[in-house]
């Protein structure tokens, strides 16, 4: 779980230096927002790092789709939730 976790740690640090850059196009709220969420997602990632819980891997997938889905156009309505992960699982 290591690698994909500090893959989403490195993505979503590159959202946060957009987000936090003076020259950043995005109306203020929206920038605000962005920074929230990178926050939210890089704590969450050194989290499950150090202590792996499926729900909360859940939801990350879940933030990630939603992100992809408004970055393609798509308003996210439309993904497949994701599947609960059982706990043997998280442990692997």
């Amino acid at each position: 779980m290591e690698d994909p976790l500090s893959h989403n740690r490195q993505v979503w640090t590159i959202f946060l230096d957009a987000a936090t850059d003076p020259q950043s196009p995005m109306p203020p709220e929206m920038r605000s927002n962005m920074i929230g969420l990178c926050r939210f997602v890089i704590n969450q990632c050194m989290r499950l790092l150090f202590e792996p819980d499926p729900k909360k891997l859940d939801l990350m997938i879940e933030i990630n789709q939603h992100i992809a889905a408004g970055l393609r156009g798509r308003e996210g309505s439309d993904l497949p939730k994701a599947e609960p992960r059982k706990p043997e699982m998280a442990a692997s």
